[in-house]
């Protein structure tokens, strides 16, 4: 599920910088974790923040629960969010 996530977020990245976007890639898998401070950083400068997920129990992996809140918390203004999840 994992991967399938993945390429499908390496997608949008194709298309986000085919309009000439500057992207900037974080992960937080379940085995590894960049930094959050870099990605708060990068995320109050941002024009929007995508974000790809896994499902657990019907809800998004609760790691990244966890990040999406902080993020909504720290930025402090309105950015579009985009939440890429699968379920099955």
């Amino acid at each position: 599920m994992y991967g399938f996530v993945e390429k499908a977020v390496m997608e949008v990245i194709k298309e986000v910088e085919s309009y000439g976007f500057n992207v900037k890639v974080f992960k937080f898998t379940d085995t590894y974790y960049d930094s959050i401070g870099d990605l708060i950083g990068e995320a109050i400068d941002s024009k929007g923040i995508i974000t790809g997920t896994a499902t657990y129990e019907s809800s998004i992996f609760p790691y990244m629960n966890y990040i999406v809140q902080l993020l909504i918390q720290k930025i402090g203004v309105q950015k579009p969010i985009l939440i890429i999840s699968c379920y099955g």
